[in-house]
């Protein structure tokens, strides 16, 4: 059950950041609008990998596992479009999306308040710009930031 679920809630939250296209930047920035209105549903109770992983005996590898899949799946889409966004750190911005993702998730669930997406995107959009600097080596100052 949980992998089917996965899988149609995959679909559905990817095709939320691809519809309507733009550049990878304006598709990272439909996640949290997404999660909105999915927290505002009635039947929104949270992310059930999330749920299941916590209401079971945590040595219980199965759980784990199913729930790994799928956030490995979602995770590489992000990180692809922060790739081609031009993050010097794709890998690094995509896990920091990621936490604000299931922590958006988590608050909501406790909360019953679809408005901590906002925050959430908020928080998201301060990592933007400086996701795009690259550290160069300059003669007399090899950490010196050049912004892309």
């Amino acid at each position: 059950m949980l992998e089917s679920e996965g899988k149609a809630w995959r679909e559905w939250f990817i095709g939320a950041m691809e519809d309507g296209g733009g550049d990878a930047q304006a598709k990272l920035k439909r996640i949290f609008p997404a999660l909105r209105r999915w927290f505002a549903e009635e039947r929104f109770y949270g992310c059930p990998f999330i749920n299941a992983v916590a209401e079971h005996d945590k040595d219980a590898k199965q759980f784990r596992d199913i729930a790994l899949r799928h956030k490995k799946v979602v995770l590489a889409h992000i990180e692809r479009l922060v790739a081609e966004m031009g993050a010097a750190e794709p890998q690094v911005l995509a896990h920091q999306l990621a936490l604000l993702i299931d922590g958006a998730i988590i608050a909501a669930m406790v909360s019953r308040d679809p408005g901590v997406a906002d925050t959430a995107g908020l928080a998201a959009g301060n990592l933007f710009g400086p996701a795009k600097v690259k550290k160069t080596k300059r003669a007399g100052n090899p950490a010196e930031l050049v912004a892309v």
